[in-house]
């Protein structure tokens, strides 16, 4: 698990960023202190948040995403679903070079199509994602396509558990140890590369019992 040096702020809830055509937003990946389940540990969150803030945006608007990565791990921002301009995909060793510690890149996303939509790295998704690093894209038509409701709301699920359980039983541990010795030795595997995937996750990153 991540371990900075400097003292690191509580997760904030989610905010909505509403944008226009032409609007720049600054989308900064920093460490926060999170906690779920009574268990407080240090993980990844944009601009403060976990998830990261909701960018809404009208459809056909073009925003640029000023990038800052200030995290101690290179990566992108993939926009999941988003037909835009190649170089701006976010898929590091394709589209882009990955984004260095303390870098920053400008990404140009252009919102052609109504939907829902999540944004997230494209490096390490087996640590980053899990320890934070996610948010949604909320693309609207100009004309309301949906019928009435007294309240609309967006949620994200993400259990951070499937990352620790594959590592786990690589090890040959328990799925269920709470052994504090066991959890930090399946952290320290989940820092390095990840050739045990294939032969431990099967399809949708479910854990093969």
């Amino acid at each position: 698990l991540p371990s900075p040096a400097a003292p690191v702020p509580d997760a904030k809830p989610r905010e909505i960023i509403r944008v226009a055509d032409g609007d720049t937003v600054v989308l900064t990946a920093s460490f926060v202190r999170q906690t779920v389940a009574g268990k407080s540990f240090i993980g990844y969150g944009y601009n403060g948040q976990v998830p990261g803030p909701v960018l809404w945006a009208p459809k056909d608007a073009k925003v640029l995403v000023k990038y800052r990565n200030r995290i101690e791990q290179p990566n992108t921002v993939h926009w999941h679903g988003i037909r835009l301009e190649n170089r701006f995909d976010g898929v590091e060793g394709t589209t882009q070079r990955a984004v260095p510690p303390n870098g920053d890149f400008d990404y140009v996303v252009h919102f052609r199509d109504a939907g829902l939509y999540w944004y997230h790295p494209h490096m390490r998704e087996d640590l980053l994602k899990d320890l934070g690093l996610y948010g949604n894209l909320m693309v609207r038509a100009a004309a309301d396509e949906y019928s009435p409701a007294n309240r609309e709301e967006i949620l994200m699920l993400d259990d951070m558990r499937e990352c620790f359980a594959a590592a786990l039983k690589y090890l040959g541990h328990s799925l269920n140890s709470t052994e504090p010795a066991v959890l930090k030795q399946a952290a320290d595997l989940l820092k390095k590369q990840k050739p045990w995937v294939k032969t431990t996750l099967g399809p949708g990153s479910k854990v093969v019992t």
